[in-house]
């Protein structure tokens, strides 16, 4: 998901959650009874601060794709061989 949508995500969450305070309960958004995993001040109004899973990445969905389809991929310092989706050819 590029970081654009990733925004609009959170700031409808966060508005939804202001909006239930202010008495309209039809935009919030809760997940596992909690307010997705914005930061809350000490008012009990949620900050800006996410911090929670993140669902973004800097690249495009296209540009990790193809990378994963044609060379091995490093994630968390570990590397992972991926030449048999190479091997199995790509997308024309």
């Amino acid at each position: 998901m590029a970081q654009a949508e990733w925004d609009e995500i959170l700031r409808r969450i966060r508005d939804g959650f202001l909006a239930a305070k202010a008495g309209d309960p039809s935009k919030i958004y809760l997940w596992g009874n909690a307010l997705g995993g914005f930061t809350m001040g000490p008012d009990g109004v949620p900050t800006t601060t996410w911090e929670d899973e993140l669902f973004t990445a800097p690249y495009a969905k296209e540009v990790m794709l193809e990378a994963i389809l044609s060379s091995d991929v490093s994630v968390d310092g570990r590397t992972m061989a991926t030449q048999a989706l190479a091997e199995a050819g790509s997308p024309a």
